[in-house]
This record gives C-alpha cells, sequence and structure tokens, in this order.
C-alpha cells in the first residue's frame, strides 16, 4: 500500500529587529533591553506532517513562485515516495502554473484553503513558536537570525507536538 500524508505548508517573513515580549521583573525595577531596529530579513517557509508534526524547512531569500517549486522538490526528495496532500493558503506563488506542475510530477496533491483563514494552518502554532522563542533576543546579522532558527528547530529536534485531530476541531463534527 503506498504511503499517504497530510502536510501543511506557509512562508513567513522573519526581520532582523527584535521583537519585545513581557519578561519577568523584580517589583519596582525597570528592565533594559538592547534593541536592534534593522529591517533586513529573511523568509522560513516549512511544511509540518499533520499527524507525526515532523517538519521540513528551507530559509529564502524572498517568496516567489521559484523559491516555492524549489522547496516542494527539496520537501519531495526528504519525504520520499507515496502520496502527499499539501494544505497551503491562496498565496499567488503557491498557484502558479509551474508550482501546480511540479506537485504533479512530485504527487503532492495542493489542497488551497479559503482567503483570509491562517487559522486553518497549522504550520502558524509552529511559526508562533519560532517567534516566540526569536522575542527579546538581539540580531546583528541576517547569520544570526538564521543560526537561531537552526538552533530553535534542532532544540525541537525538527518535530512538534501538533494534536491535528484537536488543532482543527475534527473531534467536535457528528456522524
Amino acid at each position: 500500500m503506498e504511503e499517504e500524508a497530510l502536510f501543511f505548508l506557509d512562508e513567513s517573513r522573519i526581520v532582523i529587529s527584535t521583537v519585545i515580549r513581557k519578561v519577568l521583573a523584580k517589583i519596582g525595577s525597570k528592565p533594559v533591553m538592547h534593541v536592534n531596529i534593522g529591517f533586513s530579513s529573511i523568509y522560513a517557509i516549512l511544511a509540518v506532517n499533520a499527524w507525526t508534526g515532523e517538519v521540513v524547512v528551507s530559509l529564502i531569500r524572498r517568496p516567489n513562485s521559484e523559491s516555492v517549486k524549489y522547496f516542494l522538490r527539496y520537501f519531495k526528495r526528504r519525504f520520499g515516495s507515496g502520496r502527499v496532500y499539501m494544505v497551503m493558503d491562496n498565496y499567488s506563488p503557491h498557484k502558479t502554473k509551474g508550482t501546480l506542475e511540479v506537485c504533479r510530477r512530485k504527487g503532492i496533491h495542493p489542497i488551497f484553503t479559503p482567503p483570509y483563514s491562517p487559522e486553518l494552518n497549522m504550520v502558524e502554532v509552529v511559526f508562533k513558536s519560532l517567534k516566540e522563542y526569536m522575542s527579546n533576543k538581539i540580531f546583528y546579522t541576517i547569520e544570526d537570525v538564521k543560526n537561531c532558527i537552526k538552533q530553535f528547530f534542532e532544540e525541537n529536534k525538527y518535530k512538534f507536538n501538533l494534536n491535528a485531530i484537536k488543532y482543527l476541531e475534527l473531534d467536535k463534527i457528528e456522524v
């Protein structure tokens, strides 16, 4: 029997500037934090397996049709044979003729979410964790940002505890 898997794919921009979040501090004290207000950025494109929580991630300069096609080929080499259902948003690089052709040739069946519904994409949970991990840190170069992203995924062993049934509220569906 051919293996099947359900993945969710999305991109997120990660900027070099410091994201400030609440911190614990002694009552009456005022925490001081050095920050970077630069605008350099990089994009992370990632696919997460809905059932196992395993991720495939790549860093790109900007999301476009070519980078999405490259990622899909890279993803398929990592995942191997078998049928893949890939849930994506309606971002234009996901729907180009070239991207859909790569999907067809690689056995990836795209499923597009309704417009303006990021809550249906499980990747958002991983990106939220990544951005929380990166908050209150100062980055001087894009290389620092890349290293932090790499460290985040290595610490999590490229696997996240996502409960697809609960996340998508499939447990509330009556048959």
